[in-house]
């Protein structure tokens, strides 16, 4: 049985109340395919739904507890179509068994899904292996350099969005005091030496970039230490590797880094992000917001990652 472009305004009345929402414009078409075996119906309904745009929410008490407006715009596609097969059976001798109340339970825990796992929607698109990390975008520990891995992953995100016009995107970036400290201080110091009354003392590549021997990275360390924390203690009096470790943990844990230190490296995570999907993913700067930045505590020792987060326009 088939049903061809029924206008969805006028089930307006039955949207209003158990949709949650009017209906401004819409078509539908149905294809309900059912078989019965000793009173045992299986069905199959699919659902081309074409330039749907909803209207006010109404508030109704008897709406279905689902985010509609979101649900509605993970599902169109490039032309504004929405797609969905509802798969249906029960026993016709169940006295509580209705075929609409069903689908219409169907419906709504296909939209729930949907709007619980967006980025398994957007990954499923374009064929992804791991869809569901597409929603997090991982950084080295004190790194805003995009990896290979994650350059890849955002093409792969890049790809699927252009196929949802209807939402948005925030890209939210973190950083890690546990993970982020020491390799920011770390930079810090390397600046500190390069770039300061320490650069005199440079001839190649080390901890600072410029010296070659282990005295040398040795006598500029100590030289910092006495000006920074004081007299070098009796284990790091002797040059040498286990020396030139010391000094180096212990310059790097007497750097300050507060959390606006933090918070800019998270944000400059989440401006590399938005701007490799605007360069390379040729993504509507009026699609993407880059939100306020975060600092979390780690939850895993791999990396610290950028969140991204799905919207309707």
């Amino acid at each position: 049985m088939t049903f061809k472009n029924y206008n969805l305004v006028n089930a307006n009345p039955y949207a209003r109340q158990y949709v949650g929402y009017s209906v401004i414009r819409g078509k539908a078409t149905m294809d309900l395919e059912y078989s019965v075996k000793n009173s045992y119906v299986t069905g199959q309904n699919k659902f081309l739904i074409c330039q749907l745009k909803l209207g006010e929410k109404t508030n109704s008490p008897d709406a279905i507890d689902a985010p509609v407006a979101m649900g509605a715009a993970l599902l169109k596609d490039r032309k504004g179509d929405i797609r969905m097969e509802v798969p249906v059976e029960g026993d016709l001798r169940d006295p509580d068994f209705r075929i609409d109340s069903v689908v219409a339970s169907s419906m709504v825990g296909m939209v729930g899904t949907v709007v619980t796992s967006p980025f398994k929607l957007l990954g499923g698109i374009v064929g992804a292996a791991s869809p569901s990390g597409l929603r997090m975008v991982n950084f080295s520990p004190g790194s805003s350099d995009l990896e290979e891995s994650e350059k890849q992953k955002l093409s792969t995100l890049a790809a699927a969005f252009s196929e949802r016009p209807g939402v948005s995107m925030e890209i939210k970036g973190t950083a890690r005091k546990k993970l982020d400290r020491a390799p920011i201080a770390g930079e810090r110091l390397r600046a500190e030496i390069i770039g300061g009354r320490f650069a005199d003392r440079r001839t190649g590549a080390g901890i600072s970039g410029s010296v070659t021997s282990h005295r040398q990275i040795y006598q500029v360390l100590a030289a910092i230490h006495r000006e920074k924390i004081g007299e070098l203690p009796p284990a790091l009096q002797e040059p040498g590797s286990e020396a030139i470790r010391g000094l180096e943990e212990a310059l790097i844990a007497s750097i300050d880094i507060s959390d606006v230190d933090f918070r800019r490296l998270a944000k400059r995570r989440a401006e590399v992000v938005e701007q490799y999907l605007l360069q390379e993913g040729r993504i509507e700067p009026e699609r993407m917001f880059v939100v306020a930045s975060t600092i979390q505590e780690p939850d895993t020792e791999e990396g610290v990652p950028v969140i991204l987060s799905l919207l309707p326009r």
